[in-house]
C-alpha cells in the first residue's frame, strides 16, 4: 500500500470519527426507562419504623397489664435475696463422721481430722468421702431430669415466680429441719434433707436468674419508654434497647 492511500484511510477514519463525535446521541424510550429505574433504585428509602401491632407483639404487651412496675422495694428484695446460703452440708457432714469411725479398729474408734472414716452402708461399710459423692450425684442426677421438663417454665408468664416462691419455701425450711438433726446415727435423714434441699436451692437460682430481665423491663423509666415514648416515635427501636440494656447493667452491678 503506498503512502498516499494510507492517507486516505487515515482522513476517512478521522472524518468518522468526528461525524461520530459531533453526532448527538438519540435516547430511546427503553433507556430512559432503565435509567430511572436505576436512579430509582439508588434513592435511599426512608426507614419504616415498627407499626403498633408489631410493637404488642415484639413486646408481649398483654403481660404489661398483670406484670406491675418494678418498685425499689422490690430491687433491694432480689440483691437480698442473691446472699442466700446453703448451710445444709456443714450439718449432714457433721452427723457422717461423728456416725463414722476408723477402719480396722475393734473396738471402732472415733475419727479424727486426719484418720479414714468409714460409715455402714448396704451391709458394709463405705467411707465418708464417697457417701458424699453419692449424696452429691443424686443431687446433680435429679438437677438434671428436672430442669430439662421444668427449666422452660422460668420464662413462661407468671408461672416462674410461684415456682421460685414455692422452692425457696421448701429450701428454707429444710434448712431450718436441719436443726432437727441433733444426733450422730441421725446421718441417713441428714443425707435426704441435704439431696432435696441442695436441688430446691440450684432450682431457686434457675428461676431466680429469669427474674433479672423482668426487673429490667419494668423498672419505671424503662416501662414508661417502651410503652410511651417508643409507641408515641419519639424514640426508635435501637434507642429504647440502649435504655433497657443499660437497666440490666445497673442492675446486674
Amino acid at each position: 500500500m503506498s503512502h498516499d492511500d494510507r492517507s486516505g484511510n487515515q482522513d476517512v477514519s478521522s472524518m468518522d470519527l468526528s461525524v461520530t463525535i459531533n453526532e448527538p446521541a438519540q435516547e430511546s424510550p427503553d433507556s430512559t426507562n432503565k435509567a430511572n429505574v436505576i436512579v430509582q433504585g439508588l434513592v435511599p428509602q426512608q426507614e419504616r419504623l415498627p407499626s403498633r401491632d408489631e410493637l404488642d407483639h415484639l413486646f408481649r404487651a398483654e403481660e404489661d397489664y398483670d406484670q406491675p412496675t418494678t418498685t425499689r422495694k422490690e430491687l433491694w428484695s432480689y440483691y437480698l435475696y442473691y446472699n442466700g446460703e446453703l448451710v445444709e452440708f456443714l450439718r449432714f457432714q457433721w452427723a457422717l463422721t461423728g456416725a463414722g469411725w476408723q477402719p480396722g479398729t475393734e473396738p471402732h474408734e472415733p475419727c479424727t481430722a486426719s484418720s479414714a472414716c468409714v460409715v455402714p452402708w448396704a451391709g458394709g461399710t463405705l467411707s465418708v468421702s464417697s457417701v458424699v459423692l453419692i449424696a452429691n450425684g443424686l443431687c446433680f442426677t435429679f438437677m438434671t431430669v428436672i430442669f430439662v421438663w421444668l427449666g422452660s417454665a422460668a420464662d413462661y408468664g407468671s408461672f416462674g415466680r410461684w415456682l421460685l416462691l414455692v422452692l425457696t419455701v421448701v429450701c428454707w425450711a429444710l434448712q431450718y429441719g436441719m436443726m432437727a438433726i441433733k444426733h450422730p446415727n441421725q446421718w441417713p435423714a441428714a443425707m435426704g434433707m441435704y439431696v432435696v434441699a441442695y436441688v430446691a436451692y440450684g432450682a431457686t437460682l434457675v428461676f431466680y436468674a429469669a427474674v433479672f430481665p423482668r426487673l429490667a423491663r419494668f423498672m419505671p423509666h424503662v416501662r414508661k419508654a417502651r410503652e410511651e415514648d417508643l409507641r408515641e416515635d419519639k424514640i426508635t427501636l435501637d434507642e429504647y434497647d440502649a435504655i433497657e440494656s443499660l437497666e440490666k447493667n445497673h442492675i446486674r452491678l
